[in-house]
Order: C-alpha cells, then sequence, then structure tokens
C-alpha cells in the first residue's frame, strides 16, 4: 500500500470578503464603510473561518465517501487495474469549465484537518484523472512450433546457405561391370553430374574417389589401398571443372572405403555442423578389402564436428556387401539404401536431397521467423512504455493542475498544497519506479523466450543431421 505520512501546519485560509452593513439598531449619524473600501486582514481571517464552520457537514459528507476510495497503488497491477477517472486523458485544468465547475463544488478543507484528510483529499484527485493504463500482461507473442512437414517450396537463396556436399565414389574394379551395356561407373557418374548440377547456386560440392589405381591382383593391393583423392575440392559448383574431375578416372583395383571415410571427414572439417549443413553421400558396390574397419571411421565421423548427415547408397551390391554397407550407415547415424540400376540411383540422390533440403529450408525459415517474432516481442514492448509513460505524463499535468486549482479557490490553504504536492511527487517516482522494474522485466522475458525458441530449433535439426 502507498501511505504517506505528513503533519500538516495549521495555517489560515483567505476567504471571500465579506462586506459590513448597518443594523437597524445602529445609530443614524454612524458612518458607513463606502463601497470602494478594502477588507482588513483581519475581516479576510475572520470571513474565511466563518466559512469553514459553515461547511462541516459538507466535508464530512465527502471525506466519508473518499474513504471508500481505493488507496492510492502500489504495484504495477494496482496502478493498472485502479478504476479509471472520470476524467482520464485531461491534462490541463485551467480553461476546462467542466473540470473547473466540477472542482470548485469541492468543500473547503480546514486549516485544522488532519493528515488523512489531506491524503484523502488527494486520492480523491487521483481518482478523477487515474488515466486508463495499458497492461503488460497484453503483450503476447508466440513462437513458431512447426516442424516442415507440408513445408513450402524450397528457395534457391535458402538452399545455398552453408550446403556443403561430398560425394564419396567407390572407383574399385567391380565398378567396370555393366548393367544394361553400362557400366557401373558409367552409370553412377552420370546419376553425379546430374544431382550435382541440381543443387542451388553457391551451393558448395566436392567428389572423393579411392580405389581408382593399380588393378585388383595382390601386386598392385598396395598402390590402390593407397589410392584415396579428392578430386574436385569442397566449393561452389562449376560444371566443366567437375566435368573434368568425373573423366579423371576409370574403375580400376581395391576398395579402400574405410581410409575413404576418414579423408571425408577431414574434407568437411572446415565446415563445422553448428554453422553448416553437411550431406554426405557414399556410393560403393562392395565391402572393404584393404583391411580397414569402416564401422570405426563412421562412428569417429558421427562424433566429429562436422555432424553430417550420411547416406550410404549401395549399388548392386551382394548380401555380404549390404550387410557391411547397413552397418557402416547404422554407426555413422545415417541410412542406407540399395540400388540396382540408374534410375534407383538417380531416385535416391533425388529423394535425400529434398529431405536434407526440407530440414534446411525450414532451419532457416524457423531461425527467421524466431528473429521476426523476437522484434514483434520488442516492438510490443516499447508500444507499452510509450502509452504508459505518455498517459502518466498527461495524468501528472493534471495532478499538478488541480492541486494549484484548489490552492487559487481557497479549498486548502499553502501548507496543505506543499503536502499535497509532496505526495504527488512521491507517486510520480513510485509510478516510475515500477515501470522501470516492469519494462526490465519483459525485456529478460523477452531474451528468455528467445533463446529458447532458438534452442529448440537447434536441437531439432540437428537430431535430423543424427
Amino acid at each position: 500500500m502507498y501511505s504517506v505520512s505528513k503533519v500538516i501546519v495549521a495555517a489560515c485560509l483567505i476567504g471571500a470578503m465579506l462586506i459590513a452593513g448597518c443594523s437597524k439598531n445602529d445609530e443614524p449619524d454612524a458612518e458607513k464603510p463606502t463601497i470602494s473600501e478594502s477588507p482588513t486582514p483581519e475581516q479576510l481571517s475572520s470571513a474565511n473561518e466563518d466559512k469553514q464552520l459553515q461547511e462541516p457537514d459538507q466535508l464530512e459528507s465527502f471525506l466519508a465517501e473518499w474513504e471508500k476510495l481505493p488507496p492510492i497503488p502500489s504495484t504495477i497491477t494496482e496502478f493498472i487495474e485502479y478504476p479509471v477517472g472520470r476524467f482520464k486523458g485531461i491534462e490541463e485544468v485551467e480553461g476546462n469549465a467542466e473540470v473547473e465547475a466540477f472542482l470548485a463544488e469541492l468543500p473547503v478543507l480546514p486549516v485544522d484537518a488532519s493528515t488523512r484528510d489531506v491524503e484523502l483529499y488527494f486520492t480523491y484527485i487521483y481518482s478523477l484523472f487515474k488515466p486508463d493504463l495499458p497492461d503488460p500482461r497484453d503483450i503476447s507473442v508466440e513462437y513458431d512450433k512447426s516442424l516442415p512437414d507440408g513445408a513450402d517450396p524450397i528457395t534457391p537463396e535458402l538452399q545455398k546457405d552453408a550446403y556443403n556436399v561430398e560425394i564419396v565414389l567407390d572407383a574399385s574394379g567391380s565398378m567396370a561391370e555393366t548393367i544394361d551395356g553400362q557400366t557401373r561407373m558409367e552409370l553412377a557418374k552420370e546419376a553425379i553430374a546430374a544431382f550435382l548440377s541440381s543443387l542451388p547456386e553457391g551451393a558448395n560440392v566436392g567428389l572423393r574417389v579411392y580405389g581408382h589405381k593399380g588393378t585388383g591382383s595382390n601386386k598392385d593391393r598396395e598402390l590402390s589401398c593407397a589410392a584415396n583423392e579428392l578430386v574436385y575440392e569442397v566449393k561452389p559448383y562449376d560444371r566443366p571443372e567437375l566435368d573434368d574431375a568425373l573423366d579423371s578416372f576409370k574403375p580400376a583395383g581395391w576398395t579402400p572405403l574405410s581410409k575413404a571415410i576418414e579423408l571425408a571427414n577431414s574434407d568437411l572439417s572446415e565446415f563445422e555442423g553448428d554453422n553448416n549443413r553437411n550431406i554426405l553421400y557414399i556410393v560403393s558396390d562392395g565391402i572393404e578389402t584393404c583391411g580397414g574397419d569402416p564401422v570405426r571411421s563412421a562412428e569417429l565421423l558421427k562424433q566429429s564436428d562436422v555432424n553430417p548427415i550420411v547416406n550410404i547408397i549401395g549399388f548392386d551390391v551382394d548380401d555380404e556387401g549390404q550387410k557391411q554397407l547397413k552397418e557402416v550407415a547404422e554407426a555413422a547415424g545415417g541410412t542406407y539404401t540399395d540400388v540396382n540400376n540408374q534410375d534407383e540411383l538417380k531416385a535416391q540422390f533425388e529423394q535425400s536431397r529434398e529431405e536434407a533440403l526440407k530440414w534446411h529450408n525450414w532451419y532457416l525459415e524457423s531461425r527467421g521467423k524466431a528473429l521476426e517474432t523476437r522484434g514483434d516481442h520488442f516492438d510490443q514492448i516499447i508500444d507499452w512504455r510509450d502509452e504508459f509513460t505518455d498517459k502518466m505524463n498527461v495524468s501528472y499535468g493534471a495532478y499538478l493542475d488541480s492541486i494549484n486549482f484548489l490552492s487559487g479557490a481557497d479549498k486548502i490553504n499553502g501548507d496543505q498544497r506543499d503536502v499535497m504536492l509532496d505526495y504527488y511527487g512521491q507517486l510520480r517516482d513510485h509510478e516510475m519506479d515500477e515501470y522501470e522494474r516492469v519494462s526490465d522485466e519483459l525485456f529478460e522475458l523477452q531474451d528468455l523466450e528467445f533463446e529458447e525458441a532458438y534452442k529448440r530449433i537447434e536441437e531439432i535439426f540437428g537430431s535430423k543431421q543424427q
């Protein structure tokens, strides 16, 4: 509760002029004052005291009604919920005939009025001009929590942001086997070329091949198992350069799959997963044949800062090869798909691309929406602050004008006016303190809700990379 305790020093109240007249018992020759004569200070004081003595019942009636008023508020909730005043929105009393006439009907406060009486008088003035303050609880924002199912079409502008794709291609001798008149390698190269050309402009792409040197004989095993080459560095797509890279190798020897996974991790190491969308495709037609442990390499890939989405595609693979490649995919937290021809390979590239870009698009859009919501939240807080201060300032002008009017109309004396001005100062300071406190809390809440929304987006997006 807002309380005020002040000791009021009694003072004489200046009243209206009384004109002395003669009674019928006066002596005929008694001297009468002329109309131009001014009353003495003693006459004024006596007249004001007589007026105060004539109005005790009226004052007591007002005070009894004012006792029913809610006390001056002390919290932001009380300030807001306090009944709106009859003259809300009026800043200047002087010149407002309706307000002046209303205040002129208020009772005179006697010089010996109690502290409580003065406080009640001020409370009534406050109640007359109390503004309709905006409620900070009406500030409402809701962060978007929808997932990308049925998301809007992906735009190239969204796709290209921090999007990196590397294809690791098995170039061992078994890729020379034919399907419908073309080698597996020829079919794979055509599918890869079509896939990479469909990526958004500016997206980074890379191509690594392994086992593309030597032959499948034991004498060439060391040479072939050491053959692991990034023929197209991870950078924006350039068709002529990629075509040259695809033409630079042919199916040859053994299958160093484990080493290829390790080196792919290194290829993407500059693109940490926190700020990049990394996607790794491994296309193979068989098992590891160089003594490596591709499952362990896949586990290390999953634990790395690269944190890629891993898609392993078995191209016309036998049962033994499928078993190992599925284990590799599981260890990497990725997916395995078996394809038997070029159409299936192209379809798998496209499907995994669309899935990855769908989440990439959702991620970017969700972060954008979160920023927009944060901006909207900020704007609502600023609007609340502006409206609150504007209405407070208008009411402050009305309180001051009313106190001065009452003093000028001899409703209160100088000491009582000073006490009311002190009440006004305390009210203003307390109201501003509450306003600043709530403003700070609103901004803290805004930051907290934004951080929680952003954290949720990162967690969901991260889970889709597993």
